[in-house]
């Protein structure tokens, strides 16, 4: 059975990954928090940023990325927590 294809180190919607469609979230792993897209499965697609110690630093973060992203995106890549460096 094929797998599904998922973003990998470098490849995020922000650095011009194919969009899944869906909006960004705070999501976990065993590593940290990070903010990052979902496929329309609800499995996780691509994580944007780097990880966060916790959740409330996720949260925080997702607001000035969301708001970063709608206001003026192409400042989105200076945010020192974005992964398309």
């Amino acid at each position: 059975m094929n797998q599904p294809q998922r973003s990998t180190f470098r490849e995020t919607v922000i650095g011009g990954a194919k969009h899944p469609g869906t909006e960004l979230t705070v999501m976990s792993s065993a590593a940290g928090h990070y903010i990052g897209f979902r496929d329309e499965d609800g499995l996780p697609y691509s994580r944007e940023t780097d990880y966060f110690p916790n959740e409330e630093e996720a949260h925080r973060a997702y607001i000035e990325l969301t708001k970063v992203m709608y206001e003026t995106p192409e400042n989105t890549v200076l945010l020192p927590y974005v992964r398309n460096k």
